[in-house]
């Protein structure tokens, strides 16, 4: 006899539910790992693309709207794009611009070039624009130009180009910034983010190394975009990328119809972050079906409210415009979901 019979009941009664405790353990354990390999590629190796913010569902046409797998799009702290950093106080494409839009917390889109000694600068075209045709939407001007950028050296292109007076507040007039020092610039604003248009059709594996030396000797991996009207231009920047260990986001500017057809075998496949629509051809179908590929939609280039309505009632992503601080201030809240109107 037990000279306890309380101890004893005690040790009848757990005993049979040490199967139960047991279950419960291994389910436990069984959604843990279910849990981790939902968070990796699908082959249990950590997906590599890094969101730009906090993740929330896409492809509801709001401003904060994520995705974290490979094909998807992460607007996550994202406002607005300031397109060639916006004109509203200084000309674009020039780095008080930059620093500008990315201390209001614009991301600053830009466009990188190389010049014939290989340097990558940030110059709206590849060639400069004649002085005749200079104004606020091409106020950069180079006196004995216009010059071909990427058959001029350096040197030439830093002496003798300069912005128009009238284009800035300050009436100074601005050089071309190279990209290595406006990236650092941005680098030094935290959480500024940054988008520059890989602009060569075919750019080499120098240049895409050199644009990634940039972005990796400022710790800027997580806070770029990459983005190009090439498929195959981004194509192969990924793959260097990805041989190389960073992990990018990437955009397709779809400049009309013809380069933006919204079958899944178009974009599917691509490892994009987003899709570029231009402003006339962005509409609620148009960015339905990319949104259906999980991807993030900006409509550009739109710069007046009656062109924000329209891209916010097509259920747009986000928008880049030369105003970003005029289109910021049309929102009550930073982050307010670009949504369409009720009934539209």
């Amino acid at each position: 006899m037990d000279a306890n019979p309380m101890g004893r009941a005690r040790r009848l009664s757990v005993a049979p539910a040490l199967p139960v405790l047991i279950g419960l353990i291994a389910v436990i354990v069984l959604a843990v790992v279910v849990l981790l390999l939902r968070g990796s590629d699908g082959d249990g190796t950590a997906d590599r693309t890094t969101p730009i913010g906090p993740a929330s569902p896409v492809g509801t046409g709001s401003v904060g709207g994520a995705g974290t797998s490979a094909v998807g799009g992460d607007v996550g702290t994202l406002v607005v794009l300031a397109h060639q950093g916006g004109n509203e106080t200084y000309p674009l494409e020039t780095l008080p611009a930059f620093v500008a839009a990315a201390t209001s917390g614009a991301a600053v889109e830009t466009d990188v070039h190389w010049t014939a000694d290989g340097v990558a600068v940030l110059v709206h075209d590849d060639r400069t624009t004649a002085a005749g045709d200079a104004d606020r939407d091409h106020p950069m001007v180079c006196s004995g130009g216009p010059y071909t950028v990427s058959k001029t050296r350096w040197n030439v292109l830093r002496d003798r180009c300069r912005t128009l007076a009238s284009a800035s507040k300050d009436g100074r007039r601005y050089p071309i910034p190279t990209f290595d020092e406006a990236m650092k610039a941005i680098a030094a604003i935290p959480g500024a983010d940054v988008v520059p248009e890989m602009k060569p059709e075919h750019p080499s594996v120098q240049q895409i190394d050199e644009y990634l030396a940039v972005v990796t000797t400022y710790d800027l991996a997580e806070r770029t975009v990459v983005s190009s009207f090439f498929p195959p231009a981004l194509a192969a920047f990924r793959a260097r990328a990805e041989e190389k260990r960073v992990s990018l986001r990437y955009l397709l500017m779809a400049p009309d119809r013809g380069q933006v057809r919204l079958a899944p075998k178009d974009l599917s496949g691509q490892h994009l972050w987003g899709v570029g629509l231009r402003s006339d051809i962005a509409t609620r179908d148009q960015i339905a079906g990319v949104h259906a590929q999980h991807l993030v939609t900006v409509v550009w280039t739109v710069n007046t409210r009656q062109a924000w309505s329209a891209a916010e009632k097509a259920g747009a992503d986000l928008v880049l415009t030369d105003r970003p601080d005029e289109y910021r201030s049309t929102r009550p809240a930073q982050g307010r979901p670009l949504t369409p109107a009720p009934g539209e």
